[in-house]
């Protein structure tokens, strides 16, 4: 090893090689680092991938907010549709997460007419069922804001997530699920665009915004332009697994369509029992009334 630094430094001539670092030479006048060779992927500690699949029945209006997701995000990993097999046992997601090195799961489904997102840590959790609304994609929205394939986002949250435990729990989720760590090898050194999160209602409001500089010169001239997509969650259900476990929330004031089309016929068929019973009843009564005369001959 000293003949090596010998022969090191007879060749560097002025400069000198520092027997502290491997891969750092250091000028002995200034003390700096005149060339670095690190391994970039020794700076990557943040190792959170998500794996984003959705049901093999999903229509295609459903999957364009999945490709449009999997875009923004360097950090995503697309698997193969999930089979129809495992519709009500979403544990197998924990496999296929665990074989793609991944630590969080998006899941879309299609239940009728409704799309159903699943977002979850795996395999610990939690997990949270949303159902989604006003979903309109990218292609749809033809909107002059656009990103960088594989930049950064900033993660904007409403005031009110912070206020609640059920919000900072959103909060947390939606941060290690969308955002992006740094020095992804996928992903670019620019920061963009913007992923804002508004809580209204008890729903959540998702939005994509570029981050557009007028002037150049001045840091304050910034502009935000949609990009897209866009859509609305309303979360369902809780579980403290990963995609399984017990249910720690359950939203009461959701009512699903389908539920409300079973009450609906279930009230319909009720009325249409009750005229029938009344008809009935009143047909039975005009048969009882017999004219009194006509029963003393019988006697």
């Amino acid at each position: 090893k000293m003949k090596e630094k010998l022969e090191l430094k007879d060749v560097l001539g002025a400069q000198s090689y520092d027997s502290d670092s491997d891969n750092e030479i250091v000028n002995p006048k200034t003390k700096r680092g005149l060339k670095t060779n690190k391994n970039p992927k020794k700076n990557f500690l943040n190792r959170q991938r998500t794996l984003i699949l959705c049901e093999r029945t999903t229509k295609g209006k459903h999957r364009e907010i999945m490709n449009d997701l999997l875009n923004l995000m360097p950090h995503g990993k697309a698997v193969a549709k999930l089979d129809q097999k495992h519709k009500y046992d979403l544990s197998a997601i924990n496999d296929l997460c665990m074989m793609k090195n991944c630590t969080n799961a998006i899941y879309f489904q299609t239940k009728g007419e409704d799309c159903w997102c699943t977002i979850a840590k795996s395999p610990k959790g939690p997990t949270i069922s949303f159902k989604l609304f006003d979903m309109t994609s990218t292609r749809q929205l033809k909107l002059t804001g656009n990103c960088l394939k594989g930049s950064r986002p900033i993660l904007h949250f409403d005031k009110s997530m912070t206020e609640t435990p059920l919000g900072k729990l959103y909060k947390e989720l939606f941060t290690q699920v969308f955002a992006t760590p740094p020095q992804h090898p996928k992903s670019k050194p620019f920061i963009d665009h913007m992923f804002c999160f508004y809580l209204v209602n008890g729903r959540i409001m998702f939005r994509n915004y570029q981050i557009f500089t007028t002037d150049r010169l001045s840091s304050k001239s910034k502009e935000l332009i949609e990009i897209g997509p866009r859509f609305t969650m309303e979360p369902v259900r809780v579980l403290d697994g990963g995609f399984k476990g017990n249910t720690i929330y359950n939203n009461d004031t959701f009512e699903d369509n389908r539920v409300k089309s079973k009450k609906a016929r279930r009230q319909i068929r009720a009325a249409r029992k009750a005229e029938f019973e009344m008809k009935r009843n009143k047909r039975l009564l005009l048969q009882k009334e017999v004219n009194e005369i006509d029963s003393v001959f019988y006697q």
